[in-house]
């Protein structure tokens, strides 16, 4: 069986739910957060960090390295592009998606609008959070509008690029930030049709009733 160690609102489990899911494959979701010490948690990941993952074959850490297993387990539809210059694209969207913009919008905005007041019981950083809003994220966002054509990222399909990226803007949408469709038109289009489609939308519909399970507590 495959067995997912993370929690259903982290990106980067996200990104290994969303891979089971697309190519139907069968899987067990346990929920831990990062550095838990279950036993069989950390078997998967020596650093604590999630996702953990294991079945008859592995027991292995990260979610690039997860999907890209899975995709070599299950091969069709693949999320990584045959064209080698794509599946080059793709790869280092996905990198680009899980460290810079990660650390802006969910170690930044969410991490200041959300887990700070509600997890932490600590004070937002106004100065820092206005600074990534208005000055730190606008060129990134630049960056994306630009790099969309077309209903992928990257080639004709869905690949690993369009899971990483749009990921990432869930939970800083969780966090109430949204892109200006105003001044990125094809970046929030691109996102808004990725969010409505069946594979997104059966995901976010789990993670909206966690999240409302949670504040009726």
């Amino acid at each position: 069986m495959n067995t997912v160690y993370g929690n259903i609102i982290s990106p980067y489990a996200r990104k290994v739910y969303l891979t089971l899911e697309l190519k139907g494959a069968p899987f067990e979701a346990r929920d831990v957060l990062p550095h838990d010490t279950e036993p069989a948690f950390r078997t998967t990941s020596w650093l604590g960090k999630i996702p953990g993952f294991e079945d008859e074959e592995v027991r292995i850490s990260d979610s690039s390295v997860i999907c890209d297993y899975l995709d070599h387990k299950y091969p069709t539809p693949s999320i990584y592009p045959d064209d080698a210059a794509e599946r080059a694209q793709a790869l280092w969207l996905e990198e680009y998606a899980d460290t810079h913009l990660q650390d802006l919008l969910l170690r930044g905005v969410v991490m200041e609008r959300v887990i700070k007041p509600t997890v932490r019981k600590e004070p937002t950083d106004e100065a820092r959070l206005a600074r990534i809003q208005s000055r730190d994220l606008p060129p990134e966002l630049d960056y994306l509008e630009a790099r969309v054509d077309g209903p992928f990222l990257v080639g004709g399909q869905l690949s690993i690029a369009d899971l990483a990226v749009v990921t990432a803007f869930v939970n800083a949408r969780y966090a109430s930030y949204e892109v200006d469709a105003s001044r990125w038109p094809a970046l929030a289009g691109y996102l808004m049709r990725q969010l409505a489609s069946p594979l997104f939308e059966q995901r976010l519909a789990l993670e909206t009733a966690y999240l409302e399970s949670v504040t009726q507590r």
